[in-house]
């Protein structure tokens, strides 16, 4: 098949270095017959050939075979070195097997020989290699133009950006080494592979770098640099694989960047973390933070004072620490209230320990946001058990000397008026039995007077008709007798008067119990008998009760008088229907029990682990002091070594329960 010239896309320079002007002119014919357009020129010598090459704008060079150089064609190098990337083909006057084969090898483009030295095959012979020499020089037109894009950008670029070898080696760096390291671009291209890298990272990312080579993996990693200051500074830097289009072969490109700022703000924030925490778990105050009830986080002082593991407590709601429903509820409203009104929580309550053990906590919470408590806030606890004990020791104290002051003043007030009644209802009482006798004397005159003169007549008649003798025989003796009950009445109460306000004694007494809750009852009269109706169901058989007699009966009034106060609060409905107050005695197992039922309001949930404290009172201001049940409890427990205890219902009444031993050690020191 004839071969068809193909057509060169512009015009072409060609030069042809052959030592035989016949062969040479041959050539020439042979290419502008194939490649019209082409310019050919002509060198007889290899030498004058390397001057026209140093001159330029030969695109494509045809060397005779006979001026290869001789063995291994070192002219190749020759045309290469000043004639810059040229294409080649060798051309002989006869075939050369080996020559030809040797020329490929070399990078030489093509190698021909007579039998293909037709105008055709020249021309298709050339042409190919002016288009692949053209691609060659236009990618490598394109590779300096991307080659000097990437030095634009890399010189201007923020980041840190080069090219290193396998061993570390730096073969580029841009300016913004210079400009963040502090020194010349000079003295960084002297300095050693690894030599700014910090010490103790080198190893490190000489074993990366290998790495990266080895699998090509992209990774990013942190090391230190030596600023010229003598500072180490901080990077973050990322790494690719360039693969070998270099003589130096594969290249790995870093970029990055000085996180210095990064670091040291990053470790400020550790450091004040770390502070944080010191502070937080190390605090004698429990610290949680919590959110809708739920604990979020809690430091390890208030685990130890919960009584609780942390890992428990995370997570964990707050209701588990509270020993019913009600006392959570009310928590809540107490709080949640105050910091919705902008204002700091600070309530002490009564918590319940992992074990179970109740103890009483100081908690103040702060909310992260008014408006919404409940979606977080930050509290802080503090078991207040062994300060209460201590504040109700004093309170406690200070109840018991204004105790004793009030029995003090209460004795003496009612020994006085006692003694100022006693002496004048004695004259009455006195009088009036006078008067019951010598009444019988006179209706014995009367009565011998009637039998002596059964018909009187004059001035006696109209007498004993005037004053309405029948009348007077029967309602005189009434009248007297009920004088006389009236008396004895008085006399009773001056006698529980006297009773109630006998001094108190250093020591314990042996008490008729049941005699000294009569006489409390008679005395506290003025308080119960508008509301309730008194019950007495006292044991006959209860023996004497080795007692402080005064301080018994002090307690037992202020139950009655709590009682009637109940009953009251509970007929705003109904004022017309009178409660009961029922106060019985009864001998348990050497234990003198003393019970006081009403059938008032009985005692809201919430309020009945405090109803015992010192000054706690849910009466309004002006009719409760907050001292009745602490001095119950006082006298009973701490006083006499006995128990106080109660049982109530919301809405149905009340009953407390006082226990104290019949008979104590006088010696021992069991008495308070």
């Amino acid at each position: 098949m004839p071969e068809t010239p193909l057509e060169a896309p512009q015009p072409r320079t060609l030069l042809i270095i052959e030592d035989d002007p016949l062969f040479s002119g041959t050539l020439a014919d042979l290419a502008a017959a194939g490649l019209p357009g082409t310019a050919a020129s002509s060198a007889a010598t290899l030498g004058e050939g390397l001057r026209r090459l140093r001159g330029g704008g030969i695109d494509l060079v045809v060397l005779g075979a006979g001026l290869g150089g001789g063995p291994g064609l070192p002219a190749l190098d020759m045309i290469w070195r000043d004639g810059g990337d040229l294409a080649i083909v060798l051309v002989a006057k006869d075939g050369a097997d080996t020559m030809a084969r040797l020329a490929i090898r070399r990078g030489a483009e093509d190698f021909l020989a007579p039998p293909d030295l037709s105008p055709g095959r020249l021309a298709h012979c050339l042409l190919s290699a002016f288009e692949r020499n053209a691609r060659k020089r236009e990618s490598e037109q394109r590779l300096r133009e991307n080659e000097e894009m990437f030095r634009v950008i890399s010189e201007n670029a923020g980041d840190l950006v080069a090219l290193l070898d396998q061993s570390g080696r730096r073969l580029f760096q841009n300016f913004a080494h210079a400009r963040t390291l502090g020194f010349t671009m000079e003295e960084l291209n002297e300095f050693p592979p690894m030599f700014l890298f910090h010490p103790e990272d080198r190893d490190r990312l000489q074993a990366e770098l290998a790495e990266l080579f080895q699998g090509g993996r992209e990774d990013t990693t942190e090391f230190r640099l030596l600023h010229k200051d003598g500072t180490w500074r901080h990077f973050e830097g990322r790494a690719a694989i360039v693969r070998g289009r270099t003589a130096s072969g594969d290249l790995a490109i870093i970029v990055s960047r000085d996180i210095t700022a990064r670091v040291k703000a990053d470790t400020e924030l550790l450091k004040a973390h770390a502070i944080k925490n010191l502070i937080l778990e190390n605090s004698t105050l429990g610290i949680a933070f919590v959110r809708d009830r739920v604990f979020e986080w809690v430091n390890s002082r208030l685990a130890e004072i919960l009584g609780r593991p942390l890992a428990q407590l995370l997570g964990a709601p707050t209701r588990i620490l509270y020993p019913d429903g009600a006392s959570y509820d009310e928590m809540a409203r107490s709080t949640y209230d105050a910091m919705r009104r902008g204002e700091r929580a600070d309530v002490t309550w009564q918590l319940l320990r992992g074990d179970g053990s109740s103890f009483w906590c100081r908690m103040i919470g702060r909310p992260l946001n008014p408006a919404i408590p409940h979606e977080g806030s930050v509290w802080l606890m503090e078991d207040t058990t062994e300060n209460r004990k201590i504040e109700q020791a004093r309170l406690s104290l200070e109840v018991q000397l204004r105790h004793a002051q009030k029995l003090e003043a209460i004795g003496q007030l009612a020994a006085g008026i006692a003694h100022e009644i006693n002496t004048p209802t004695q004259y009455i009482g006195d009088n009036t039995k006078f008067l019951a006798e010598a009444f019988q004397d006179l209706l014995r005159v009367v009565e011998g007077l009637e039998e002596a003169l059964p018909e009187p007549a004059g001035p006696l008649a109209r007498i004993l008709e005037e004053v309405d003798l029948p009348y007077l025989k029967e309602e005189i003796p009434r009248a007297i007798e009920q004088s006389a009950e009236g008396i004895a009445r008085v006399t009773r109460i001056v006698k529980a008067m006297k009773d109630f306000s006998h001094p108190g004694s250093e020591e314990p007494v042996d008490v008729d119990l049941n005699r000294s809750i009569e006489s409390t009852i008679t005395v506290s009269r003025n308080e119960w008998k508008y509301v309730a109706n008194l019950v007495l169901e006292l044991d006959p058989n209860l023996p004497p009760v080795l007692c402080y007699p005064n301080e018994i009966n002090q307690a037992v009034l202020n139950l009655v008088v709590n009682a009637a106060h109940a009953i009251s609060d509970a007929q705003s409905a109904d004022p017309e229907t009178k409660g009961t107050i029922t106060v019985s005695t009864a001998l348990d197992a050497g234990m003198a029990e003393i019970r006081v039922r009403d059938t008032g309001t009985g005692i809201p949930e919430h309020v009945r682990p405090r109803i015992f404290d010192p000054f706690f009172t849910t009466k309004e201001v002006g009719r409760g002091t907050g001292q009745g049940l602490a001095i119950v409890h006082t006298v009973i427990v701490e006083r006499h070594k006995g128990t106080v205890a109660f049982e109530t219902e919301t809405g149905s009444g009340s009953v407390f329960i006082l226990r104290v031993p019949v008979t104590r050690d006088r010696e021992g020191g069991r008495l308070g």
